[in-house]
């Protein structure tokens, strides 16, 4: 038994060990598998939203386009003070009007415009808020207006001064020292920097903007020799461009522009003429509103019409405050140069901001060469990721776009992956709990049985030893005192009947394995099944020190009749009263106590045997009815018995519907049998 024990705790650990082994390899590719979905969904939202964040830059460079579009087309003449007036039902024109780019701000869809500006072919600076004026000429406009529009362009020759001398530093005491002078000629040359700068541009656009902006150097020299060398530069930089007109398309447009001295010095005679002298302020409103003055004939202003040739905008970077956007205007091989100067923040807020408010990203930001331009943010976050990053399409080509996303903290469809994770580890862990549960009994039962065969060969062994030993004694004639042989027989005859309860018990558990047990139910009273236990115990009860005492209940009837398989109920009572026997062999009150009684519903008979020994641990109350189960220690018990007894009891009460339990009592222990009344 010693070794039995010892083989069925190494058999555990084996199993053990083979069942960890086997999940652990089962769960490897589980885990890969998971990893890969993991990893798939992973990119699948990654994608998702780097596809998001380039639809989002392609808005935004559709935005910038179509906002761009409206000053690509707009009309040469609006970078004058004064246009023609034409009439729609006449071919000719009929008068002048004030240009949309005159007013301050000027109307334009374009968010943070500082102002516009025009420099003409012979160097000279100019804006479309401020005419050609003259010493007695102020085109209607009051002092303090004139006054800010000069400062407006101050600050705009500011900006463009700012970028050529970031470009070339040994050129700003001239530049600084030529913005000082007033003269015309002085101010040619003061032009000459954004001439050549602008020139530079054109030529680097021509060359697919492959090298950056060089600006030559530059001397005072008169504004002839200036005209003629840019016109020179000029007409060779067309030619490039025109090597490239694929990508870079120029449109055409047929001009016409009044004399901006005769047209301002006609609008202040029209004005004397046609209206009485009015306020100051209301003569600067009606300019500023863009009111047409009265129409004239057309012949008394000079109109020049011209064709020419327009090529996109291009942008041009100031610091990083200031974006100019600029264009080239061709005329008879010379150049004029129009555009516009915004701040760059406004700008770029007033694009993005309609863009991103419902965008899952957490900030957008500009730069140029790595510089940071504007960092635009969305949403505030601890932890991000630069998610997608791109250089803008034409004429924004030097500024790139950072999209920045927060870190995902849950993949979309994780939780459904971490559920389904965590089931498979709650299944394997089950799993791997109910197959060692199960080998463990597998192994107990195998023990049990190796034990049961030994306890019943010891039980069959050792009184038929006994029984062989008496019986030749008493046949040799050995045993002359008769009441020695009287004892002798008497043995033979009880462990000759202990020996037929044991092997009926094996038969019948071997009759429930083979499920051949078939109970014959009959009609039968409780108290005829109550007299018949005596006769059948009687013989146990005498072979010990034991008395039994029968207890009848008188309140019932005995016409009241149950339904049992006598031999089976029979069967059950000498296994009970066995049972009383073995394990309250060394109880102090040697008695055990059988009856039966009503429950307490008045609906179940309940036939129960007592003794008064030391009754059962509370945890083996319902061990002790599982098969070979025995509650002393194999190695040290010393009560005989298989751990079939109460296990038959078992099986034997449900065969005939009842039910079979223990309780304690006061001293010992009570096995109760419950029939139903029917």
């Amino acid at each position: 038994m010693k070794n039995s024990a010892l083989n069925s705790r190494k058999q555990k650990k084996h199993l053990r060990w083979i069942l960890l082994l086997f999940f652990l390899t089962l769960s490897l590719p589980v885990y890969y598998l998971l990893q890969t979905v993991y990893s798939q969904l992973e990119n699948e939202a990654y994608f998702t939203a780097r596809h998001q964040a380039e639809t989002l830059v392609d808005q935004i460079e559709l935005s910038l386009k179509q906002l761009l579009e409206t000053e690509q087309n707009r009309p040469i003449a609006e970078y004058q003070f004064f246009n023609v007036m034409t009439n729609p039902l006449l071919s000719e024109s009929s008068g002048v009007k004030f240009s949309p780019l005159s007013e301050m701000p000027p109307k334009t869809d374009i968010k943070g415009v500082i102002g516009f500006f025009q420099i003409n072919t012979d160097g000279s600076f100019h804006l479309p808020v401020l005419p050609e004026i003259g010493q007695d000429n102020l085109s209607g406009l009051s002092l303090a207006e004139l006054d800010s529009r000069m400062k407006l362009k101050q600050k705009i020759r500011s900006l463009l001064s700012i970028k050529v001398a970031n470009k070339t530093e040994r050129k700003k005491d001239k530049l600084s020292e030529a913005l000082q002078t007033k003269t015309k000629a002085e101010t040619a040359v003061i032009d000459q920097p954004y001439v050549e700068e602008f020139k530079q541009q054109s030529l680097s656009m021509a060359d697919d903007m492959a090298s950056s902006i060089e600006l030559g150097k530059t001397k005072k020299q008169s504004p002839v020799k200036l005209n003629k060398r840019a016109s020179s530069s000029l007409t060779v930089s067309k030619k490039r461009l025109s090597k490239s007109a694929n990508k870079y398309k120029t449109r055409k447009e047929t001009v016409q522009l009044p004399d901006q001295a005769m047209a301002s010095s006609y609008f202040n005679r029209s004005q004397q003429l046609v209206a009485p002298v009015a306020p100051e302020q209301e003569q600067q409103q009606l300019i500023l509103n863009d009111r047409t003055p009265p129409s004239p004939s057309a012949s008394l202003i000079n109109v020049l019409s011209f064709e020419s040739e327009v090529t996109p905008l291009q942008l041009l970077l100031i610091g990083q405050d200031y974006f100019c956007f600029y264009r080239y205007v061709w005329h008879d091989n010379n150049r004029y140069t129009q555009g516009f100067i915004v701040k760059s923040e406004v700008f770029l807020e007033a694009i993005t901001s309609p863009l991103v408010k419902a965008s899952p990203f957490s900030r957008l930001m500009f730069s140029n060469n790595n510089a940071l331009l504007q960092n635009i943010k969305i949403s505030t976050t601890e932890q991000e990721f630069k998610l997608y990053t791109r250089h803008l399409a034409m004429p924004f080509q030097k500024l790139e776009m950072f999209v920045y996303a927060p870190r995902l903290a849950k993949v979309p469809g994780s939780i459904l992956i971490d559920l389904l994770a965590l089931s498979l580890f709650f299944i394997f862990l089950i799993s791997f709990f109910v197959f060692y549960r199960l080998g463990s009994k597998q192994i107990d039962l195998a023990r049990q049985q190796q034990n049961f065969i030994s306890a019943v060969s010891h039980e069959l062994k050792t009184p038929l030893t006994s029984i062989r030993m008496y019986s030749e004694m008493l046949r040799s004639g050995w045993v002359a005192d008769a009441t020695k042989k009287q004892n002798y027989y008497d043995f033979i005859f009880f462990e000759s009947e202990r020996l037929s309860r044991l092997i009926a018990n094996v038969l019948q558990l071997a009759r429930f394995g083979r499920q051949q047990h078939q109970p014959e139910i009959i009609n039968s009273s409780a108290q005829d099944l109550l007299n018949r236990i005596a006769p059948k115990v009687e013989a146990q009860i005498e072979a010990t020190d034991f008395k039994f005492t029968i207890i009848q209940a008188a309140e019932i009837s005995p016409a009241l009749n149950l339904k049992v398989d006598e031999d089976a109920f029979l069967q059950i009572m000498i296994n009970l009263v066995d049972n009383a026997i073995k394990f309250s062999n060394k109880a102090e009150i040697k008695q055990i106590d059988i009856g039966f009684k009503f429950a307490q519903n008045h609906k179940n008979i309940i036939f129960f045997i007592r003794d008064y020994g030391p009754g059962i641990k509370k945890n083996q109350l319902k061990k002790i009815f599982t098969l070979f189960y025995r509650p002393e220690n194999e190695l040290t018990r010393t009560t005989p018995g298989t751990g079939i007894g109460l296990a038959l009891v078992m099986q034997l009460a449900e065969s005939m519907q009842a039910s079979c339990r223990v309780i304690n009592k006061q001293p010992g222990a009570e096995f109760q049998i419950k029939f139903l009344i029917k």
